[in-house]
């Protein structure tokens, strides 16, 4: 692999030596901040309804503890694995664009972190890489003063049917020839209730991922309630996942600071302070059938895995 590498296709180890050999081949490449992952199910490949093993794409180095807060990380494995992502859920033009950018700050070599060589921090890597991005939103390339003005030609003509306006900030004239414009006073802007969400979205799709949607849906039938005992009992359990605490946090502060009752579809309603402990009276009596179900699923789980084993 060192010497020839050439001469290798696909390599099938197990997963202590597929550690060290794809970092291995990062090293070859020049740096392990330049290779991405992806952790794909082959049964979820062949069947995409069933929705089992839900894939995993990152860097090859994984988060990088070592350099984390010093602005020194290559961000190119990430963004790489990003756009392999898109790739994955049908978003090719988007994961091309992001590739084409990709191509073109490294091609140009004027912006590179350290491991290449460079002195640019992580953030201002992954700036050019948006540069790029942006400029290249209506294949305009690097955008000059003309440029800038045709792009605003063409935004009003993508958008023929709905009003269309160019914003500039207040402190700046606006061009003569950009009709229809507003200013906009950028140190008034302000970010009202900020909410987690990407953590709750994650949560919730471990939750279907597992199949819990449907267990419990089974046996907390929809009854008289606004909010199903399900959606109650995937809110309690989110939580718990996410930052463990008492009843009351979750009552109150929680649900304040999340996007979880967006996620359910419920509303304040979701976080009624009664609602957890009639939810889990009802959970009760059901416990030895989810061990049941645990069981079935790590058994499945395990029974997978030493196939593979067997295999290599």
């Amino acid at each position: 692999m060192v010497t020839r590498p050439e001469t290798l296709d696909v390599v099938v180890a197990s997963n202590l030596f597929a550690d060290i050999l794809t970092d291995l081949g990062g090293a070859l490449r020049g740096s392990l901040g330049l290779a991405a992952s992806a952790n794909l199910n082959p049964a979820a490949l062949a069947d995409p309804a069933a929705r089992r093993g839900p894939p995993m794409f990152e860097p090859m180095h994984g988060s990088a503890p070592d350099i984390a807060g010093r602005g020194i990380a290559n961000p190119i494995a990430a963004i790489w694995a990003a756009a392999m992502m898109l790739e994955h859920l049908g978003e090719t033009a988007a994961s091309e664009r992001i590739m084409a950018a990709l191509r073109a700050v490294t091609g140009e070599g004027s912006v590179r972190t350290p491991d290449l060589g460079g002195s640019s921090t992580t953030a201002q890597f992954a700036a050019a890489v948006i540069k790029k991005l942006s400029a290249s939103a209506f294949g305009l390339g690097e955008i000059n003063d003309q440029q800038q003005a045709a792009g605003r030609k063409t935004l009003q003509v993508f958008d023929e049917d709905a009003q269309c306006y160019s914003l500039f900030p207040d402190d700046r004239q606006i061009p003569a020839d950009a009709l229809d414009s507003v200013q906009v006073r950028l140190s008034g802007l302000e970010l009202r209730r900020p909410r987690m969400f990407g953590n709750c979205w994650l949560g919730c799709e471990l939750w279907h991922q597992l199949g819990r949607d449907e267990f419990w849906q089974q046996r907390l039938p929809q009854g008289r309630q606004a909010v199903s005992w399900e959606k109650g009992l995937r809110r309690r359990v989110v939580n718990q996942l996410l930052e463990p605490g008492r009843e009351f946090h979750l009552h109150r502060p929680w649900c304040v600071d999340s996007a979880l009752d967006e996620l359910l579809e419920t509303g304040f309603a979701v976080a009624e302070k009664d609602r957890v402990y009639r939810c889990l009276d009802r959970v009760l009596k059901h416990k030895q059938d989810l061990f049941v179900r645990l069981k079935q699923q790590w058994t499945d789980l395990f029974q997978r895995i030493s196939r593979c084993c067997c295999t290599i």
